[in-house]
Parts: C-alpha cells; sequence; structure tokens
C-alpha cells in the first residue's frame, strides 16, 4: 500500500530523474529499503525527512510538504529520546505510561494532547518541530 509518502519521494526521485538506485545512494540507504520506504511497507526513519530536505535542497515550501506527507503516514512506533532525562526516571516512567496508553485514547484526546503540545511548543520557543499531527 504506497502512502503519501511514497508518492511524495516517488515523485521527487522522477522529477529528478533519478532510480532508486541513485537517491537511495544518495541518502545513505540501500535501494532495497527506500523501495519499501516508497512503497509503504517500512516506516519512514527519523530522520529520513531532514535527510532528503538537505541532500535535495527542497525550498521551505517542498520541506513542508515533506513532512506534511510524513506526519499524515500511518506510524506503528514513535522513538523518544530519553538521554537529556536519564536520571530523571519520573519522567521516564511518564514517557512509557503514556506510550503504552496512546492506542487506548479517543480521538478527543488527542486533539486536546495535540492542542496542548503546541501550546507548549510556542510558549517555550522550540524550534524544528514541523507538522501538524491532528
Amino acid at each position: 500500500m504506497t502512502t503519501e509518502y511514497g508518492k511524495y519521494l516517488k515523485k521527487l526521485r522522477i522529477d529528478t530523474s533519478e532510480r532508486v538506485a541513485d537517491m537511495a545512494k544518495r541518502l545513505g540507504i540501500s535501494a532495497a529499503y527506500l523501495s519499501l520506504i516508497e512503497n509503504g511497507t517500512r516506516e519512514v526513519p527519523s530522520d529520513f525527512s531532514y535527510r532528503v530536505w538537505k541532500e535535495y535542497k527542497l525550498s521551505t515550501a517542498q520541506g513542508q510538504a515533506l513532512m506534511d506527507a510524513e506526519s499524515r503516514t500511518p506510524k506503528k512506533t514513535v522513538t523518544i529520546d530519553l538521554e537529556p532525562v536519564q536520571d530523571k526516571w519520573e519522567y521516564i516512567a511518564t514517557a512509557v505510561l503514556f506510550g503504552n496508553c496512546f492506542a487506548k485514547l479517543s480521538d478527543a484526546q488527542i486533539r486536546e494532547l495535540d492542542e496542548l503540545l503546541h501550546r507548549f511548543i510556542e510558549e517555550s520557543n522550540i524550534e524544528g518541530v514541523i507538522g501538524d499531527f491532528s
């Protein structure tokens, strides 16, 4: 099942007249893995969109479209970097609890969390967070 993200990658590859092997080499992955991402059978690696954006020198609008396509592509897993809070066990416990409960949240609860996180991002002036996941 091809995802919106896979379609975006394939279009970018065709627009730049590249074969799967060419794009894969530029992005530092195997052609087989790129093909799996394009076809939607493998999840998008955590920094992959950034690598595509940087390697292909995408404009802000193109990069945003890529990130939006990624945000609309279903994920089965989410990675949380706990390195900054490794000595704060209550934070780690909260992250684990969140991970275990997420699938049970209602649409309204997810929207509420999304709004809370967006307010936090705005109030904290956090940079590098792109996309609307609601």
